[in-house]
């Protein structure tokens, strides 16, 4: 493990990053080590990195940018899957920033897509004391520089990367500052005012609010009108004038159901 300083607009995010050539994962790392609040775990590489329900998250050694960060400081305010949708809108805008004609989109609960291919996953993990929150670490996985062999040779024809995306080579630590200052400013944000305005952008940058999507929850299907969010981040999805809520499953926008 070395220490990075990284010259960020940050207060609470720590300006020194941990930083592993290679680690299993580093959302594992920071859930199990005692690390201030704010302190980020960058990995060239990660052997055992995964996304939600602890599917296998593939990337070349420094092709990704693949990062860690501990909440522990007011954190029971924040419900996981709310925390999941303010990392996402900062993931957005902060790419959007360096890339200003990247076509980009959220989609629920935890993705950033360009041309309907996943280019960023979230994963937000917890540690609780009785009832509640002792730390919520938020990782992040975004695809840099990977190649479309890459992407055929693992299977992931879902994916794609900056690269192939712009045609460009991308920097992971000028995209990891990017990332950690808008983080920053939009959960100070999420704080200091009501939810609601970045639950407004999160939908403004979702094209599939009104559409119909499949859910797949414990093996079961749902699909209906993807209708709007609850407060806390949840799906709203519209079965023939019956609403139900959802705060984790698989969604598919295939056309099949658009």
């Amino acid at each position: 493990m070395k220490v990075k300083q990284l010259d960020i607009l940050t207060s609470f995010i720590r300006p020194q990053i941990l930083h592993f050539e290679e680690i299993d994962s580093t959302n594992k790392y920071l859930l199990e080590k005692d690390h201030p609040n704010g302190t980020v775990a960058l990995a060239d590489f990660q052997s055992a990195g995964r996304g939600r329900l602890d599917r296998k998250w593939e990337a070349s050694k420094s092709d990704a940018l693949l990062f860690s960060l501990v909440l522990s400081d007011n954190i029971n305010q924040y419900h996981p899957c709310i925390l999941s949708l303010i990392t996402s809108v900062a993931v957005y805008e902060s790419l959007k920033k360096v890339y200003y004609h990247l076509p980009l989109a959220l989609k629920w609960p935890n993705d950033v897509i360009s041309n309907k291919k996943k280019l960023c996953g979230i994963l937000i993990e917890t540690r609780s004391t009785g009832s509640e929150f002792s730390k919520i670490v938020i990782g992040i996985g975004v695809n840099i520089n990977q190649s479309r062999n890459f992407f055929e040779k693992e299977g992931l024809d879902h994916g794609t990367s900056l690269l192939l995306e712009t045609g460009q080579q991308g920097d992971r630590i000028y995209i990891l500052k990017s990332i950690l200052e808008a983080l920053e400013e939009n959960l100070f944000y999420s704080r200091d005012h009501e939810i609601q305005d970045v639950l407004y952008r999160w939908k403004n940058y979702c094209p599939y609010i009104g559409k119909i999507v499949k859910l797949n929850e414990k093996e079961e299907d749902h699909i209906g009108i993807f209708e709007d969010l609850t407060p806390e981040g949840g799906m709203i999805l519209n079965q023939n004038g019956e609403r139900k809520i959802f705060y984790a499953a698989d969604v598919s926008f295939d056309k099949e159901y658009l």
